[in-house]
């Protein structure tokens, strides 16, 4: 995955008294990036309610339709402990779905190009609701499953900043970030933060719904469930198996359509149909599966 960008905004919502994590990365680090790179900036925001998160999001939108800025947004917020979304300092909560509906235009307006990284608790379950049945929300993301400490949420993301500015290598970057935790030494903690790329996101989901939804078995057990649902009266016990075959047949023969459509929606191909050359694997369920099988963690 290589990500382009040419300014990062700091979106901070924490709590008073608490260390001001994404202000002392920006002020440490990434605001002197410029004298590096005149065209580069770092933008930090400090939103303290839902109002103000909304208006920031249409912003960096309105940014990149008019500006043609091409932003990593960078988040420093508590995460719900119910993995629900996002607590802002005025104890609001944004949901995943509601985050989403800012995030995903700007990704779209990027072609697929929006990277983000989240200093957030459990900031993984942003991905997690519904997450290939519309047009992917970034091109990567860096964020944890796990609770997540101010302490380790500085040191972590300046190493990944610093590197990423040094070498422009993605992959060298998020190594500098997992070894930038002392826990990282504990081969049982190193990995508290996860990068995945919006492909792997895909095929994991669809890999996973394939084995699992779209087998004779699964088919055969939705035809059974369905038609119990329905109450519909058959003549006859061979009548009724007769039903479930078509059902599986026809679900059978349909999956490749349906994941075709997924294919194509979530990588926004009838928008932009030359991003189709980018992805790593064509518009095929067991190509895609062979190319997940490569990378699986």
């Amino acid at each position: 995955m290589q990500i382009k960008f040419n300014r990062i905004y700091i979106i901070e919502s924490l709590q008073s008294g608490e260390r001001r994590t994404g202000t002392d990365l920006h002020n440490d680090l990434l605001k002197w990036k410029n004298v590096q790179h005149p065209d580069f900036e770092s933008v930090l925001k400090t939103p303290t309610n839902r109002d103000e998160l909304f208006s920031i999001c249409d912003e960096i939108l309105d940014k990149c339709i008019n500006e043609n800025i091409s932003p990593i947004i960078h988040f420093e917020i508590h995460g719900a402990s119910d993995h629900s979304g996002l607590v802002l300092t005025s104890g609001e909560l944004i949901t995943w779905d509601e985050l989403s509906e800012k995030i995903r235009p700007i990704n779209h307006q990027l072609k697929n190009g929006l990277f983000i990284t989240m200093g957030v608790c459990h900031g993984c379950y942003f991905m997690s609701k519904d997450v290939v049945d519309k047009p992917s929300l970034f091109q990567g993301i860096v964020a944890s499953f796990d609770i997540l400490y101010n302490r380790d949420i500085y040191v972590q993301f300046y190493s990944f900043y610093e590197e990423l500015f040094t070498s422009f290598d993605l992959n060298i970057a998020y190594e500098k970030l997992i070894e930038a935790n002392p826990a990282a030494k504990d081969p049982n903690n190193r990995f508290n933060y996860a990068c995945y790329s919006a492909e792997y996101i895909f095929a994991m989901v669809q890999t996973d719904y394939d084995e699992t939804q779209c087998t004779e078995k699964a088919f055969k057990q939705r035809a059974i469930d369905e038609l119990a649902a329905s109450k519909i009266t058959f003549l006859s016990r061979q009548d009724k198996r007769a039903k479930i075959r078509e059902f599986v047949k026809r679900g059978l023969q349909t999956k490749d359509k349906y994941f075709a459509e997924a294919y194509t929606r979530y990588f926004m191909l009838n928008d932009y149909p030359e991003l189709a050359k980018d992805i790593s694997y064509p518009c095929n369920i067991q190509a895609m599966k062979r190319w997940f099988a490569k990378f699986r963690v």
